[in-house]
């Protein structure tokens, strides 16, 4: 509920507050990488992740109560194995879990065997390595029995150098 009003009741009454509008960057994730191909076809990348916000608040809450190391690397296997068919993490932390007042974030490390195809003299590659389609924050149905959940506006930023 950004940018709209909301009633403050109190037991002498009520006002009417207006909410402000938290900008984008404020509710995000940010992805930064360095990739490196081999003339056979074989990928690695180290990236670090840093999320704020919302998006922070959300995965620490996820991972509250997972006590293997293992398993808090779940969230990097899924984002890989999005868009990756054949990857191994060879490294991978959590920054920041219990830390609240700085932003959560992954650090990892993967590589992929026969991640570019080599045709005659060429080598083929796919133009996209982290591929995030994010799905819609609610489903529209012809009639609501509850209010909807909609989530607050956010940014996701990749970048990745080869």
């Amino acid at each position: 509920m950004q940018a709209n009003y909301a009633l403050l009741v109190a037991p002498d009454g009520g006002e009417l507050v207006s909410l402000p509008k938290q900008p984008s960057a404020m509710n995000g994730i940010q992805r930064k990488g360095k990739l490196t191909l081999d003339a056979s076809g074989n990928l690695k990348g180290d990236v670090s992740e840093v999320r704020v916000g919302d998006r922070a608040w959300s995965q620490r809450w996820a991972l509250r109560t997972i006590a293997k190391d293992s398993d808090r690397i779940k969230p990097i296997e899924n984002l890989l194995a999005s868009s990756l068919s054949n990857f191994q993490i060879t490294k991978a932390s959590v920054t920041n879990l219990s830390l609240t007042d700085l932003p959560f974030g992954f650090d990892y490390s993967f590589q992929v065997d026969n991640y570019a195809k080599n045709a005659g003299n060429l080598l083929l590659v796919r133009p996209r390595v982290l591929e995030v389609r994010p799905g819609p924050s609610w489903k529209p149905r012809s009639h609501a029995s509850f209010p909807s959940n909609l989530t607050d506006p956010s940014a996701t930023l990749t970048r990745l150098k080869l």
